[in-house]
């Protein structure tokens, strides 16, 4: 199935053909910006629309940080892969599901970029403010790059939790990179947790049918970098790919969500302590240990393609705290 650009769209735009049956128009908009500390606005808003940004949740410093963190890493996965040299920039040196933009292999949900952002105080402050709970517990999830614009998967918007479940689950997006109408970014349709009741499921993927509804009212949220979106898991959404012509580190998005530490069990507990020494990724559940591994229909060309696998960072009390 392809994803093609469509010209002469309106402007503030961006129109989409999916596998050449049915198009999509999605409105680029600019979200209202909270400040961390007016917790009582943002969780407002968060619960009537079904998500909310908060802006500056870290600093242009730790973004510096955690950008060469990441490069330092990504390199240690794929040493052939230069950051300075764009000829490098092929699909034989990128180590993830390349079209949907996904880094959750090889340790990825381990890597010193990823705690890196774990552990940042606000980044958990939010979540705290959000369960009234200082006791939380982080998911073990991944990262999304794009640096492509032949990075291209057909948009599926999709819910993360079943209907039955009535438990409020939330994910959150660190953006390190600012996201324009012309870049990889993120869509949802506000509201769409309160409007979209699909029958009950046995799995938390809950893919619409291509009529439905809930398509024309997507948007796609174009917001600053160091912001953190958080996200009802209810609410529908999707992600989209990049519209500039040059190969560039255009979105690196990473996935951290908390819950609190009473919905996790024992044995959950001890597979993420298993997992975490293993170099585990998995879902934004931070309750459960669903481990995240290659497409069974790209695992022989991804082992070909011969990555490393990182160490998991050092255990310290620090991170034993928030698994």
């Amino acid at each position: 199935m392809r994803l093609n650009r469509v010209n002469r769209v309106p402007p503030g735009k961006t129109d989409w053909v999916l596998g050449g049956f049915m198009s999509m128009t999605i409105k680029n908009i600019n979200p209202k910006l909270f400040n961390l500390e007016d917790v009582q606005d943002w969780k407002k808003s968060f619960y009537e629309e079904g998500y909310v940004v908060i802006k500056d949740i870290i600093s242009s410093n730790e973004n510096k940080e955690a950008t060469s963190l990441f490069k330092k890493e990504w390199n240690i996965v794929s040493p052939n892969f230069d950051w300075e040299d764009k000829h490098t920039w092929t699909t034989k040196n990128i180590p993830m599901v390349y079209g949907k933009g996904m880094a959750v292999f090889n340790g990825f949900g381990q890597s010193q970029f990823m705690w890196y952002l774990r552990t940042k105080k606000n980044v958990k402050e939010a979540f705290v403010c959000l369960f009234e709970d200082e006791d939380l517990v982080v998911s073990f999830d991944g990262f999304s790059v794009f640096l492509s614009k032949k990075q291209k998967s057909p948009i599926w918007l999709h819910q993360d939790q079943r209907s039955q479940d009535n438990t409020i689950s939330v994910q959150g997006m660190v953006n390190l990179c600012p996201v324009s109408s012309k870049d990889a970014g993120f869509i949802c349709v506000p509201k769409s947790h309160l409007t979209h009741v699909p029958p009950p499921s046995n799995r938390d993927f809950i893919v619409l049918s291509k009529e439905d509804e809930h398509y024309k009212k997507a948007v796609k949220l174009c917001i600053p970098e160091n912001c953190l979106v958080l996200l009802n898991s209810k609410t529908i959404h999707a992600n989209t790919g990049m519209g500039s012509k040059e190969d560039e580190l255009n979105r690196l998005t990473a996935y951290i969500a908390f819950c609190p530490r009473s919905r996790q069990s024992k044995e959950v507990y001890k597979q993420r302590l298993e997992g975490y020494s293993k170099g585990h990724t998995s879902s934004h559940w931070a309750n459960k240990h669903e481990v995240k591994t290659v497409p069974f229909h790209i695992r022989k060309s991804y082992k070909e393609k011969g990555f490393k696998d990182l160490k998991s960072a050092t255990i310290c009390e620090k991170l034993l705290e928030l698994i």
